[in-house]
């Protein structure tokens, strides 16, 4: 990728991140003082809405702010209120009694102790299973630690920290370790999201507003595996079942059960095989049913990268996916062909017809696109730029090939015979 244009990646990402912020609704309560409280409300869609807090005010120091919506007053739900009724309900709240807002809105800044200065803050949990929550108030400087992701992760992917600046935050506080995988920013899911993302989340807190990061321990694969080698499962149709079973502990998903005459047993899946990829998706570190759930909705051509301390090629850092050879079967012939349009609104020139399982081509327009790259018809269309569409509906489709781009790669197989 292009220097430029991983850096407006990253700014898309971390713009993308700051919007993701948003804190569970939460309780602000306070006795109703001999004297204004020092808050503004106004209609709003939904629920009313804080448009002033006046500085200095019990308001102010009880941490409403500007923007709040009170979706509770003393227990009573404010859906619909205009501002002016919420005014009336504190009024007719006797000085002295408990005024309890519930609000929705940013995160807020700790109390000021003594000074002004605000009160120090931070506590680590960590559980018997390695995982932890972090809460702290978000100093003014840096948090003194790098969070690490592919620029584009895999969705079952977490990021992680990457390294502790020594002199900095984190590592003066302690309990962030390198390697361990964040879940969550401020009860924000970060499963699948880019560092990027995850920097711009964090950035969106102001300094001195309480910050929570959740996370699991770094991923460690215990393996004996010293080679990988690749195969393809060819499958008659959706439903078909692979034929092996597979147990996941630590992260790592083994084969312990095969019918040789399923179609794993004649891709060439053993018992012992570790399952490292599925269709180049990572198998590491994913729960059993997400592992099934890949294989299952894999297509009719599923491709698998296998780990074993006996078959294949000897594994080595950086090592890229070994590519397998073209699949031939009694059934199936798959090939991949390459559609090229000169602009975005030409059309590819293919009608569809989907059925069951599949989607197959009844006609080529002449002369157009698809039938310069040779399609034909009655051939059963198996991936659109490596999406796999069987079970996919007529309209997906439709849309896969409209929006696939000016050089689009379409794998296609024969019709099931008899």
């Amino acid at each position: 990728m292009d220097e430029s244009v991983k850096a407006i990646h990253a700014e898309k990402e971390a713009v993308k991140g700051k919007r993701a912020i948003a804190m569970p609704p939460q309780i602000i309560s306070f006795k109703k003082p001999d004297g204004p409280i020092g808050l503004g409300v106004e209609d709003a869609p939904g629920f009313p809405k804080v448009w002033k807090v006046a500085k200095d005010s019990v308001a102010w120091n009880e941490q409403m702010q500007v923007g709040d919506s009170i979706l509770e007053f003393n227990g009573t739900n404010t859906i619909g209120f205009e501002g002016s009724r919420i005014h009336e309900m504190v009024k007719a709240v006797k000085i002295g009694k408990r005024l309890a807002f519930k609000v929705k809105g940013g995160p807020r800044k700790v109390k000021a102790g003594k000074g002004g200065k605000h009160v120090e803050a931070f506590t680590s949990k960590v559980n018997d299973d390695g995982s932890g929550v972090l809460t702290f108030v978000k100093p003014n400087k840096g948090l003194g630690i790098n969070i690490g992701s592919r620029d584009v992760p895999e969705p079952n992917e977490y990021p992680y920290f990457e390294d502790v600046i020594p002199g900095g935050f984190a590592d003066k506080k302690g309990g962030f370790k390198a390697g361990n995988r964040v879940t969550k920013i401020n009860g924000n899911d970060a499963k699948g999201k880019s560092k990027n993302f995850c920097s711009g989340m964090i950035k969106a807190i102001e300094p001195g507003a309480m910050l929570t990061i959740e996370y699991i321990g770094k991923f460690v694969r215990v393996s004996n595996a010293t080679k990988i080698r690749s195969v393809t499962v060819v499958r008659e149709h959706g439903q078909q079942s692979m034929g092996i079973g597979f147990k996941t502990e630590n992260g790592v998903s083994v084969v312990n059960k095969v019918n040789g005459s399923g179609p794993g047993g004649s891709a060439g899946i053993t018992k012992d095989d570790e399952i490292a990829t599925i269709n180049g998706i990572s198998a590491d570190d994913v729960e059993h049913d997400e592992v099934v759930a890949m294989m299952v909705y894999g297509g009719l051509r599923i491709v698998v990268e296998l780990r074993n301390a006996d078959k294949g090629t000897e594994l080595s850092a950086g090592m890229k996916t070994v590519a397998s050879a073209p699949v031939e079967s009694k059934s199936f012939q798959f090939r991949t062909v390459t559609i090229t349009r000169t602009s975005k609104d030409e059309k590819v020139g293919l009608g569809i017809s989907s059925a069951g399982n599949e989607s197959k081509i009844y006609s080529v327009m002449k002369d157009s696109a698809a039938s310069k790259a040779g399609l034909s018809k009655g051939e059963v269309l198996s991936s659109i730029n490596g999406v796999h569409v069987d079970h996919a509906s007529h309209k997906m489709i439709l849309n896969l090939l409209k929006n696939g781009g000016l050089n689009m790669a379409v794998e296609v197989r024969n019709a099931i015979k008899g």
